[in-house]
């Protein structure tokens, strides 16, 4: 059995021949149009939001705001047509960095880094961003509905031409304490676009990945209304004892490993081959399970070495766990 075999079996609800390794088994794809604008010389994405790129990585550049006012969005927000793109080159290109081994899960957005949110933040910053939640509480739908819009067209182009295996939407919209905004905002204001790109997916037999960091256990009965079948990367700021019970057959729980002591700078090999076992031995037999580390942040030699231990610990430990007595 294969790697994107087994992941697939805990997708489908069945029993895994081992404990699924994220990076193994899945590969992250964007359609090449959305990620074309960071080549520029300007660094600009499809919103105008400028990026410092650097060797630690990316980040929206906070000194420089598209929009002040959310009701201008659409003077400012202008995507490009998708019907006049040639979209089986477009897969040609984004598919070449595709291992075929792995499943392919195409991520929906045009933003890149996020859904609806996100790109409002990056686009208003953090501040102007939460005070248009509150005092446009009409607009606001209207420019998330705009994206919802766009990105279901790109779900059907990207079913058509590139064939994936799943696909994700996504928003990191909590911290590590709560949601950045009430439960009945989230509902007013971004659910229905959300369940738009969702119903896109799963109308076309996709399973269906949401991605959101942060303590979002406020909206995980949302998400699986919406037909989500897959949460990442599912951290233990959540109570995931607790939200496994409850959606233990709905839900494949991936990632449960948040790692803070071992993602320290200069962590010894043992902390961060430990923080791998134990969760694995707490979370994997309480629900759907699929071990992923969440990327320690930035490419540098320490965090290189962090995700080399992790692979292999889960590897060799999560080979053994699913054939114990």
């Amino acid at each position: 059995m294969t790697e994107k075999e087994n992941f697939m079996r805990i997708v489908q609800g069945k029993e895994a021949a081992w404990i699924p390794y994220y990076r193994d088994a899945v590969e992250w794809i964007f359609p090449d149009f959305v990620v074309a604008h960071m080549a520029r010389e300007d660094k600009t994405d499809l919103f105008g939001v400028r990026w410092i790129v650097s060797p630690d990585g990316r980040m929206a550049d906070s000194s420089y705001h598209v929009m002040e006012d959310i009701t201008r969005w659409r003077d400012l927000v202008r995507l490009p047509d998708l019907d006049a793109m040639d979209w089986e080159q477009i897969a040609r290109d984004s598919l070449k960095r595709h291992d075929p081994e792995k499943i392919m899960n195409v991520i929906i957005t045009a933003a890149r880094s996020g859904t609806f949110f996100i790109p409002l933040v990056n686009m208003m910053g953090f501040e102007d961003a939460l005070v248009a939640l509150l005092e446009e509480p009409e607009e606001v739908p209207e420019f998330v509905d705009y994206l919802a819009d766009y990105d279901v067209r790109i779900a059907k182009k990207v079913i058509e031409y590139f064939k994936p295996d799943m696909i994700q939407v996504g928003d990191d919209i909590a911290s590590s304490l709560s949601l950045f905004m009430s439960k009945p905002t989230f509902e007013e204001l971004f659910r229905d676009g959300y369940q738009k790109i969702i119903a896109a997916g799963k109308e076309a037999g996709f399973p269906v990945e949401w991605h959101c960091c942060g303590k979002c256990e406020a909206v995980v009965e949302d998400f699986v209304q919406m037909g989500v079948d897959i949460w990442q990367p599912a951290q233990d700021l959540n109570d995931l004892p607790a939200l496994m019970a409850k959606y233990k057959d709905r839900l494949v729980f991936e990632g449960c490993w948040q790692g803070c002591a071992a993602e320290r700078p200069g962590a010894p090999e043992e902390e961060v081959r430990r923080s791998a076992r134990d969760a694995i031995d707490k979370y994997a037999g309480a629900a759907r399970y699929v071990f992923w580390d969440g990327d320690p942040v930035g490419p540098s030699e320490d965090a290189r070495r962090k995700v080399e231990w992790l692979a292999s610990e889960v590897r060799s430990y999560g080979r053994t766990f699913c054939s114990r007595p």
